[in-house]
């Protein structure tokens, strides 16, 4: 199943090549990530956009929150959070692409592009080649891969743009997350602290990674 599930993804990536600046495998090179756009195939079949976030998604973001059940929610925020604020609109979707890089998933629903999925990374300071990892995936559509597809597209940016360590901050009752990196072979260090996972990986590790997927 998995095999097949590759064969498939990599048939439509090939098909799909021209319809992006960048390569529409994830880990494209020698392009500004503000342009980053490229179709994928979710473990299910399915056809999904992965798309840099734009100024004009405040209104999609408002949505995906409003879907994103109160577990779900906790487990990304860290905090019963019930609204996103004005300023939590601006600060997610008006990012400068060098510290902060934002990725969506996205699908057309009755005619509507709708954001189901959102992966982030955020470098440490200025200076730090070392990232922050985090995504969420609306209750509806989880299990289905686009996480997994969100991380993989955000490692090939993070690669392109010179990051050279990874580290995630999980809650620990966070099993679906938990699961999800541990699947990719990613993770090879973690501690706990707290109730929270903190999880770590080099470059060339990521590097493995996109080769394999």
């Amino acid at each position: 199943m998995l095999t097949d599930h590759r064969d498939r993804r990599r048939s439509y990536q090939r098909n799909a090549a021209e319809d992006s600046p960048w390569s529409t495998a994830a880990g494209g090179r020698g392009k500004d990530p503000r342009s980053y756009f490229a179709r994928d195939v979710t473990r299910d079949g399915g056809v999904i956009a992965i798309r840099a976030i734009r100024p004009d998604d405040k209104r999609r973001l408002c949505e995906h929150f409003r879907h994103l059940g109160p577990t779900s929610a906790y487990f990304r925020f860290f905090s019963p959070k019930r609204r996103i604020s004005e300023q939590d609109l601006i600060s997610l979707t008006e990012i400068d692409f060098l510290r902060n890089v934002t990725l969506v998933a996205t699908l057309s629903i009755q005619g509507a592009e709708r954001i189901v999925g959102l992966g982030q990374y955020v470098l440490d300071d200025d200076r730090s080649r070392r990232a922050q990892l985090a995504c969420s995936v609306v209750d509806a559509y989880q299990g289905r891969g686009i996480g997994a597809l969100l991380i993989e597209h955000l490692l090939g940016i993070a690669r392109a743009c010179g990051v050279v360590d990874f580290a995630a901050d999980v809650l620990g009752d966070n099993h679906p997350m938990l699961r999800l990196l541990a699947k990719s072979g990613l993770v090879t260090h973690r501690s706990t602290q707290a109730g929270v996972v903190h999880l770590t990986f080099s470059g060339a590790e990521a590097d493995q990674f996109l080769a394999a997927a």
